[in-house]
């Protein structure tokens, strides 16, 4: 057998390691934290994100969170929050996460308000569902970082929602996962993971 095939076989092994020992592994500590999310939808042409939404407030929301090492509980949630921007042919995706002073309703507001100007520039060329808003979304993340051989994580993670009734949103990065669940859904979820012997830090 040569070496390439047995390093392939060894890898996928240990690969399905995390398994059994999951709750040994801190980087399979999922995370949870209060922070609302907002999913907005706009056509490809849309200038609400770069030129409306400041972006110095997303890093703010955003960047400088660390493995959870030396923080306490409270700092640890405020850091498990994600902003993603996606664009293909067809539609923008944007999950923006609220860290308004107003809260989660303001947030809302000002972009609606945003949708219903850009609308009016783009009314005769671009049909108004091409704009959508959905929320409040929370946000799961496991602490990471991830193998990239681990094998079936995200299909055990799901397998747990599904057991438990609840529907999600998936985005992975390098490091790790993230999973977006709707706010009447959450603490159904986390439950569920802890039945399922997930740990679950919140």
């Amino acid at each position: 057998m040569s070496s390439n095939v047995e390093q392939r076989l060894s890898q996928e092994a240990s690969g399905r390691e995390w398994k059994t020992n999951r709750t040994s592994l801190r980087a399979l500590d999922v995370l949870t934290s209060d922070v609302p999310h907002l999913l907005i939808r706009t056509p490809p042409s849309s200038a609400i994100f770069g030129r409306h939404v400041p972006r110095q407030d997303i890093a703010k929301s955003v960047n400088g969170y660390d493995d959870g090492v030396g923080t306490n509980a409270a700092d640890l949630a405020s850091q498990v929050c994600l902003f993603s921007f996606q664009q293909s042919r067809d539609e923008q995706t944007i999950i923006l996460p609220c860290q308004h002073e107003g809260g989660y309703d303001r947030l809302k507001q000002e972009i609606e308000a945003l949708i219903a100007d850009e609308q009016q520039c783009m009314s005769s060329s671009v049909p108004p569902d091409r704009w959508q808003l959905s929320g409040p979304w929370r946000v799961m993340r496991l602490r990471g970082p991830l193998e990239h051989h681990f094998i079936g994580i995200m299909q055990s993670l799901t397998t747990s929602f599904v057991q438990s009734g609840c529907s999600i949103l998936a985005l992975s990065t390098w490091d790790t996962d993230y999973l977006l669940l709707q706010e009447g859904q959450y603490e159904r979820a986390v439950e569920g993971l802890k039945r399922d012997g997930w740990v679950v830090a919140s």
